[in-house]
Formats: structure tokens, sequence, C-alpha cells
């Protein structure tokens, strides 16, 4: 039988292929809506993280890859697609790193072209001039295992708070949310909407124990 493994999406990391990137961001950023087609995508650096025990199993597979949206009139956004074979308890600083990489990549693009053209905004302790504004980064995370991922959903999930001082200090924090696909509890009208060999994992998943029907 056909048995999608951790290894097997180490394999073959289907995000890769820009008509499976972009139908799983129609269906999930643009409710089924074809916004994005796979010409306007273009991959970005990304990494392959994956922690093996000293027995060399493939314990947790953390697969970033990474696209940019190219739409016309020059509008662009960043989308990262993770895969997760487990629920990972630090995916909220993660994400952060990776989205705080993207922003200030772009910071540092534009404030190198403002050097070439000498055109300095002002005053000089301003970063970039406040018409150049930056391109949104998106980080959907799409869960692969059976279980639903329930925490940690955000950076307070992570967080110890003194005992008494919790009602003070929360609010001076930003609810930092990951975004979440629980792609085994997706709903068939959304399974429908996938276009691309996706469709076929998300039905996997969603059979739950009742694989046989596939």
């Amino acid at each position: 039988g056909y048995h999608l493994g951790a290894k097997d999406l180490a394999e073959k990391n289907l995000l890769q292929y820009k008509d499976v990137f972009s139908d799983i961001v129609n269906v999930n950023l643009f409710g089924g809506r074809h916004y994005i087609s796979a010409n306007e995508l273009s991959r970005e650096p990304g990494e392959l993280i994956t922690k093996s025990s000293s027995d060399n199993k493939l314990k947790q597979l953390q697969m970033d890859v990474p696209m940019k949206c190219n739409k016309k009139y020059n509008t662009r956004f960043f989308v990262c697609l993770e895969n997760q074979s487990d629920i990972n308890n630090i995916m909220p600083v993660r994400d952060m790193g990776y989205q705080h990489a993207k922003y200030m990549e772009q910071v540092r693009t534009i404030k190198e072209a403002n050097r070439q053209q000498q055109a300095y905004p002002s005053p000089i302790t301003k970063g970039i001039h406040d018409t150049q504004k930056l391109d949104p980064v998106i980080t959907l995370v799409l869960n692969y295992s059976q279980k639903e991922w329930k925490k940690p959903r955000c950076l307070n999930d992570m967080l110890e708070f003194p005992e008494d001082m919790k009602c003070e200090l929360e609010p001076w924090i930003p609810s930092y949310s990951v975004c979440v696909i629980n792609l085994a509890s997706q709903p068939e009208t959304t399974i429908r909407q996938y276009q691309s060999d996706f469709k076929y994992i998300v039905r996997y998943l969603s059979c739950g124990n009742d694989r046989k029907k596939l």
C-alpha cells in the first residue's frame, strides 16, 4: 500500500513544485480563488532542518519552502510554507526569526538603493523614506500530524510569567501568533478546492484510521 511517512515527505518535498505551492496558497489564503499562478512565484533561499536522534531516525521534519509572489504593478508578498510532521513547541519564536530576517533583508535592500542614489531620508535618523513600504511576509505552518495543533499557537503559550504579575505584563507583549493549517481536519469543501496533487495528501490525512477507503 501507499504509506505517506515523514521520510516520503522529506524525499519528495512537494511544496517545491510551484503548482503545488500556489495551490496551497490559493486554497488557504484566498478561499479557493485562483489568485496566484505558478509563474508568479520565485524560489527564495530556504533551509531544511532535520532533527535526528543518535539512531539516525527522522524524528521531526521541519521544512521551510519560502517563495516570493510577484503580482503586476510591482506588488509583491512573501509566503513561507512550513512542513511539520510533529507539533513543534517553539514555532512562534522560530517564525518570529524568519519574519524578522525577511523584513530586515528588505530594509537593507531599500537602504542600499537610497545610498546608491544619494537619496537619504530626512532626518537621516529615519531608516527609510516614509513612502517606502515593505512587502508582507506570511508563514503558513502545515500540520501533517493526526493531532490537532492546539498549542503553542502564539508567543504567550510559551511564556512563564511571575505569578503575581501576569495581568500587568501580558498586555505589553504582542500576541505573536502562528498560522497553523491542520490538514487532517480540513473540511470536504476545502479539500475539493485543491487543484494539484496536494489534494491526495490532504484526503489521505483526513481519512484518519479509515485509510482502507483510499
